[in-house]
């Protein structure tokens, strides 16, 4: 009987590890050697079945400090602004990318070189810790792979510091 329930207790460990969030195509971009600060993209999807979480931190060796971020519009200004979390609603897809959300390393420990790939851990309020890799794409991308899509390139570069935003 020990053996039937400890047979039933990993298969139903096994299951709510399924419905967890997953991690999609993680990527960053290439820096200049002298850049202070670099952001990481990617999908967290949140299959169908699983309930509602969210990314309440992310850890990096590769910076000094690391935050989420996301863009918002200031009148006629686009400015990143701190968030305290990322919500991904049951069957949901979040995608963390330029000019959206998205980890921010703040204070680069190195240059990030294209071909390389930086480790980042998430932390997720009820999935727990996520280790993965960010592969470092060239400078300007615009989406995984390295790809310009139909933004131009520039990130960073022009963006103003709001505030963190007030939470009541």
């Amino acid at each position: 009987m020990k053996k039937l329930s400890l047979v039933f207790g990993l298969v139903l460990s096994a299951t709510a590890a399924t419905a967890q969030v997953k991690v999609e195509q993680p990527w960053t971009r290439a820096t200049a050697p002298n850049a202070q600060n670099g952001a990481v993209f990617m999908a967290l999807v949140n299959p169908a079945g699983g309930s509602a979480d969210s990314l309440i931190s992310a850890e990096s060796k590769a910076a000094k400090v690391v935050e989420l971020h996301n863009h918002i519009m200031d009148g006629n200004v686009m400015r990143m602004r701190k968030v305290d979390a990322i919500d991904i609603g049951a069957g949901a897809t979040v995608k963390l990318e330029p000019m959206g959300f998205h980890v921010m390393l703040l204070g680069l420990n190195g240059q990030l070189k294209e071909g390389e790939a930086i480790d980042l851990t998430l932390v997720f309020a009820k999935a727990g810790r996520i280790a993965i890799k960010a592969p470092v794409m060239k400078a300007g991308a615009t989406m995984p792979g390295g790809g310009m899509g139909h933004q131009s390139g520039g990130g960073h570069r022009h963006m103003h510091h709001a505030p963190p935003a007030k939470t009541n």
